[in-house]
């Protein structure tokens, strides 16, 4: 659904196609860019989130993303390239305040999967990225009818500016807030 919103407010996010549980690898269309990111819509803390470089590892990589899933809905997103960000605000009567932006750093990549190793705040960013970044949440939680609420948005700042990654109406976790 955040996909979907993104989409049609022509806000910069991946990608993506939504696999239903019935579905196989053969329903992404052929020209799907890779690499490529498979998660299941219905877990955290990256369970079930794998890259994948070659299509000729879909099909393994939507079982195995599908097993830690409750739904068995899989997404299949557009890999996107640069540091990644947290963002948390709070949002109440439509307007939202940026309490902080996160750095994170994440291990794993060479196994294909992604765990958050370590965080930096502030994040060590130049002040037209801090301003993007301060410009571009509060247009995604508008989007999504967020209000009276913590939330907290992950992101990847990109050469064309930041792109969103996913969003909740939640505190960051590892001890951020």
């Amino acid at each position: 659904l955040q996909r979907k919103i993104f989409a049609e407010c022509n806000l910069p996010s991946p990608n993506f196609f939504l696999l239903q549980a019935h579905q196989k690898a053969e329903a992404v269309p052929a020209d799907f860019p890779f690499p490529c990111i498979v998660k299941p819509i219905d877990s955290s803390a990256s369970r079930g989130v794998r890259r994948i470089d070659k299509r000729d590892f879909l099909e393994e990589t939507i079982v195995f993303s599908r097993q830690n899933s409750r739904s068995g809905l899989v997404l299949v997103e557009e890999f996107i390239t640069g540091p990644e960000f947290s963002v948390e605000s709070l949002t109440q009567d439509g307007i939202t305040s940026v309490v902080a932006i996160t750095e994170k750093s994440t291990a794993g990549h060479a196994d294909e999967f992604f765990v958050e190793e370590r965080h930096v705040i502030p994040a060590g960013i130049s002040s037209e990225n801090e301003k993007a970044i301060k410009e571009l949440v509060p247009k995604a939680l508008k989007a999504a009818g967020v209000d009276n609420a913590a939330s907290h948005v992950e992101l990847k700042l990109t050469a064309n500016g930041p792109v969103l990654v996913e969003m909740a109406c939640r505190l960051g976790g590892d001890y951020i807030t």
